[in-house]
């Protein structure tokens, strides 16, 4: 949840913020879904869950706001399929 808290809190966007910290309870909830789903097929749903996440890293560090954006979009719509699809990468 920490990663997820210092991307709200690098867009600078105060509402991004406030909007993460009163949805952690259910935010750490659905990360500890997809961890105990993950021990189906442990080495390529937490590779790619990982991979989303660097990507997400390396949009910001080089200060990509668009790339950093979609990136982010990217691996929200992936954790949408894998928690309610199902989908398993």
């Amino acid at each position: 949840f920490a990663f997820h808290r210092a991307v709200a809190e690098a867009s600078g966007n105060a509402f991004f913020v406030t909007t993460l910290a009163s949805l952690e309870d259910a935010v750490t909830s659905a990360m500890s879904v997809n961890r105990n789903l993950s021990l189906l097929d442990p080495k390529e749903r937490l590779a790619v869950v990982q991979r989303e996440h660097e990507d997400v890293y390396e949009e910001i560090r080089a200060g990509r706001c668009e790339g950093a954006e979609h990136a982010m979009r990217r691996h929200i719509e992936g954790a949408r399929r894998r928690i309610f699809e199902g989908e398993s990468v």
